[in-house]
């Protein structure tokens, strides 16, 4: 690597990192479903058995790096929640370096090219928001996709399949990335079906730890129950709740939640598509060919995913991470047209002042860092700080009584208390795997799940989620019956509170 691409490549590095170290780890609250994974974390780090002991409809790679994580702070004497933070947000921080590396390539190895990419993807805040709660699912995926396919440009088609199954085990549709590294070495393999038999190889060494574990703890049979057909129930549910306009009503809707004044971005990036087809048609006999194909498998895919099938915050980080690449080819582009109109008698110093410029004005339009604008929605949201007051008075009115959680999991967390249960949300998933949907409704299925632990107190929440809909689980707060009384705790800042259920008992 010659020095100037060396030098290019630290100053990516140090923007990403100033980038993603600007979310406050210490005291973001514990909210959004990384709530549920830091709670697996810690269970995982205390030794349970994912699916058998934790219920999760998702592949748990997010669950094992969080417990790994959560370990090592343990041992470092780091409060483990600050150690899975920074472990996420520097995960983060190496997806800003890699989308600088990849769009470098696509810009025929111009760092411009790549610093248009860098500043695509530090556009959108959720993208370091929601890895400055937690061990959040699908930026590994993420990270995943935009590696193997580096590796495919480079023909590397063993360690390519290796890295598209890890893409799997974020997240199910994470195959995508896998699934791109193999049609990619099918097409420009050398030999083709050496190479495609090559990403099959990797993605078998890449599972077959994770078989061994669960095989080895009694949990096969459970886990491939979980994370397919309790997904798939999931997703069948889901499929019948809204309609097809409906359901891109709640995409725009969250999408402009998650991305507040920088929504502006979000509409300018699917102009990125046409520039990515067009690449694919141009650029068929070139090298970059083997960079573009998995990348399109995989971001193309995620899109048309998410517009059948949208959850909220974490299908957004999801999404905007893919609107982030087709906003970042949408710069490239227009950095090749605004060059085209230099005349051809400047000096090259005005060229290099023109695509400057250019990079400046991505960056300007991203306000990456400190330069984020607070939004409604941050000044709403409560603080860790606020949550551990809220955490310090449940202490003090459990004493040694069980707590049962359900959704409100960051209480678990804090507490360190496990939930008795083996749930800690319910969906219909949940429904689907712990009861039969077609002779028990979900309320009362999850009365009698509450009723089997035998817990005097319980805290059971469900928080609305924008524009959907729950028929068969829980909307707003629970309402037990009336041998039951309802305390609400409240941060002394009044920007977070709990509400409890204590069982009343006879004087």
């Amino acid at each position: 690597m010659k020095r100037s691409a060396r030098l290019s490549l630290l100053v990516a590095s140090a923007l990403s990192l100033a980038h993603f170290a600007s979310f406050d780890l210490f005291d973001s609250p514990v909210l959004t479903d990384v709530r549920y994974f830091l709670y697996f974390a810690w269970q995982i780090a205390e030794g349970a058995t994912p699916y058998l002991d934790l219920f999760d409809p998702k592949t748990p790679l997010a669950s094992f790096a969080g417990a790994l994580l959560w370990r090592l702070g343990s041992a470092l004497g780091v409060e483990p929640l600050y150690a899975v933070r920074v472990g996420y947000l520097g995960l983060a921080t190496l997806g800003g370096v890699l989308g600088f590396v990849v769009f470098r390539r696509l810009g025929d190895g111009r760092p411009a090219a790549g610093f248009l990419g860098l500043a695509a993807g530090l556009s959108f805040g959720l993208l370091g928001e929601l890895p400055a709660i937690g061990n959040i699912p699908k930026l590994l995926m993420v990270l995943s996709a935009s590696a193997t396919a580096l590796l495919c440009f480079h023909r590397r088609w063993g360690a390519a399949g290796f890295v598209g199954a890890l893409g799997f085990l974020d997240w199910q549709f994470g195959i995508l990335a896998w699934l791109g590294a193999f049609a990619t070495a099918l097409l420009y393999g050398e030999p083709r079906h050496r190479a495609a038999l090559s990403t099959m190889f990797g993605a078998v060494v890449a599972l077959v730890p994770f078989v061994l574990y669960f095989a080895a703890r009694g949990a096969l049979g459970i886990a491939l129950e979980q994370t397919v057909v309790a997904a798939l129930f999931r997703g069948a549910s889901s499929l019948g709740e809204l309609s097809a306009i409906e359901t891109l009503e709640r995409v725009i809707h969250v999408l402009q939640l998650s991305t507040d004044i920088q929504w502006w971005l979000c509409l300018a990036a699917p102009a990125g598509v046409g520039v990515v087809v067009w690449w694919l048609v141009s650029r068929r006999t070139s090298d970059e060919v083997r960079l573009l194909v998995p990348l399109a498998i995989y971001h193309f895919g995620i899109v048309f995913v998410m517009l059948i099938d949208f959850q909220g915050f974490g299908d957004a980080f999801a999404t905007l991470h893919s609107l982030a690449f087709f906003l970042g080819a949408l710069w490239v582009a227009l950095l090749v047209k605004i060059e085209g109109l230099v005349p051809a008698g400047r000096p090259a110093h005005f060229r290099r002042t023109v695509t400057a410029a250019a990079v400046v004005l991505a960056f300007v339009a991203a306000r990456p860092g400190p330069f984020r604008a607070e939004s409604p929605r941050d000044r709403n949201r409560p603080s860790l700080s606020s949550q551990r007051d809220v955490a310090a008075q449940l202490d003090q009115m459990l004493g040694d009584r069980v707590l049962v959680a359900v959704e409100s999991s960051e209480m678990l967390v804090l507490l360190r208390r496990p939930n008795p249960l083996p749930f800690i949300y319910w969906n219909s998933a949940t429904w689907g795997h712990y009861c039969d949907p077609d002779r028990e409704p979900a309320p009362a299925c999850l009365d009698r799940w509450l009723d089997s632990t035998g817990t005097d107190v319980r805290i059971v929440h469900r928080a609305s989620k924008p524009n959907r809909p729950r028929p068969y689980g829980l909307q707003g707060e629970f309402a037990p019956g009336a041998e039951w009384s309802k305390v609400t705790l409240r941060a002394s800042s009044g920007r977070y509170r709990a509400v409890v259920h204590e069982r009343k008992h006879a004087d």
